[in-house]
């Protein structure tokens, strides 16, 4: 009985500190650009142009906040 009572426990304070680590920090490094916002040519390798994925900010939400929130405002 206090086995599972622990596991519950334990289950939901990482579930609340997933969702509010979702809250706070809805960003994370573009996983394209890895951050950098700009892309280097495929022939050309000296020409520059945005990241296509994260649109040139260096950054992509995370899924789960894009899954429970949406974007932030």
């Amino acid at each position: 009985m206090e086995g599972g009572l622990i596991t519950f426990l334990l289950v939901s304070i990482s579930i609340v500190g997933y969702i509010g680590s979702l809250w706070i920090n809805p960003w994370v490094k573009c996983s394209r650009c890895d951050g950098k916002s700009r892309k280097r040519g495929a022939i050309f390798s000296y020409s520059l142009r945005l990241c296509s994925k994260c649109g040139g900010n260096g950054r992509q939400l995370r899924f789960g906040r894009r899954l429970f929130f949406g974007p932030p405002r």
